[in-house]
């Protein structure tokens, strides 16, 4: 089976689009060419569904959906028969089929168990709209706790109800990282000099910025890349204040899961985004643009004018949705290398940024902490803000970093300060 984009009939006038049209809708096909009726009924419901999803998650959830359908394929089983032993029943199969991967961490429990999730969603949405009643139970389920730490400190417990065809997760707890919306690894101080120094010698003044952005903001990737010209201020070139920018649902700039976020970003930082805004090099990058409201342009566009990350908001006006392939491509052919010439053989991904600015966070607070002046909850209370996250459980794991590697470091204005002389020279 595969999965496809759906296009509106030809007579559907393009422009008009009401509330049934679903941009980026998907469907899947049988062997034969015809729709999956059911399938694509149930990704029907899911795309219709409040809080709306991303057109990356029902990607996702069409492939995986897909995935389960080849796999019955291969087996000759039909994925409404739940009449044998267990091991013979559907759902089981296709956990089986992954058993041996997950078994030699050739494949992530993680990702594994999405896929089985979203067959389980498939099979429930059966059950509950679509009258079906498999013959004998499709998994077991039992009752069970989880707790987390609210944005006070305080731990809160919840009821979910698990199922036997998960794997218990296989990921590596080491302490030479932070799981933050990933694997993640801290660059030390050292490092990030490096990659600075690194950039300056490349000359590529849109990557220097960006690595900046991230560094001191802790974005992401698809937040750095969508900023617009209407979020940069005036500022000065040596103000370590901080000023928002405005991101998420609502809001011009994307986020993770369009979740809304007021980011705090160094004035010095708006001060040399500013000033590169103003330069020949942006302007001409502008002029080859689609043509906008100017503060709604991107800040960052390639050579010939075209967004390094396409915001959801604008898939519709662009061929491609570009998804910043050409930081990571830059990461990997052109940074990379030029730290190894420099006799520096660590290897990091965009993303690291993040988690380096989260122990910069920490580091920078470590001292007030030690006298007194600050409480351990409020130091939790202020890196989650910062970082914008939704449990204290991963905020903690910064804290829980910097304790099992102990090293020292100055504070983070005093290295503002650092990287600023850097640039300047």
């Amino acid at each position: 089976m595969v999965s496809i984009p759906t296009e509106p009939p030809v007579f559907y006038p393009v422009a008009y689009q009401d509330e049934d049209y679903i941009q980026g809708m998907k469907i899947i096909l049988q062997p034969d060419g015809t729709p999956w009726v059911e399938g694509n009924l149930y990704l029907f419901s899911r795309a219709k569904q409040y809080p709306k999803l991303s057109a990356e998650t029902l990607g996702a959830e069409a492939a995986n959906l897909t995935e389960f359908m080849n796999v019955m394929l291969d087996h000759n089983l039909d994925h409404l028969n739940f009449r044998g032993r267990e091991f013979e029943r559907p759902t089981y199969r296709f956990k089986a089929h992954f058993k041996l991967a997950v078994s030699r961490s050739e494949r992530g429990a993680g990702g594994v168990n999405n896929k089985i999730r979203a067959v389980i969603r498939y099979y429930r949405w059966r059950m509950r709209y679509r009258n079906f009643i498999p013959a004998k139970p499709p998994w077991k389920e039992k009752i069970t706790h989880i707790s987390r730490l609210d944005r006070h400190g305080c731990t809160r417990t919840r009821e979910i109800i698990t199922t036997d065809l998960t794997f218990p997760n296989n990921k590596d707890e080491s302490s030479d990282f932070i799981y933050d919306g990933g694997k993640l690894r801290p660059l030390h101080k050292f490092e990030q000099d490096a990659v600075i120094n690194a950039l300056l010698l490349v000359s590529n003044i849109e990557m220097l910025l960006l690595f900046i952005l991230a560094l001191f903001s802790g974005m992401r990737i698809q937040t750095v890349l969508t900023i617009r010209v209407g979020n940069v201020i005036e500022a000065s070139a040596d103000d370590t204040g901080t000023y928002s920018i405005s991101a998420g649902e609502g809001f011009l700039v994307d986020t993770k899961y369009g979740k809304k976020q007021s980011i705090q970003v160094p004035g010095w930082v708006h001060h040399r985004l500013f000033t590169y805004l103003q330069s020949d090099r942006y302007q001409s990058r502008k002029a080859q643009a689609l043509d906008r409201d100017e503060s709604e342009q991107y800040v960052f566009l390639s050579k010939t004018g075209k967004p390094l990350y396409i915001s959801h908001l604008d898939k519709d006006k662009y061929k491609s949705h570009e998804k910043g392939s050409a930081v990571r491509k830059f990461i990997r052919d052109t940074l990379t290398p030029l730290l190894k010439a420099n006799g520096h053989h660590f290897t990091f991904s965009f993303h690291d940024l993040r988690a380096s600015f989260g122990m910069n966070l920490v580091d920078e607070r470590r001292e007030l902490l030690a006298q007194g002046k600050i409480g351990y909850l409020e130091l939790i209370d202020y890196v989650a803000k910062r970082l914008h996250h939704s449990s204290r459980k991963t905020t903690m794991s910064y804290l829980d970093y910097r304790r099992i590697n102990e090293m020292v470091h100055e504070a983070d204005t005093d290295y503002q300060r650092h990287i600023m002389s850097l640039v300047e020279n």
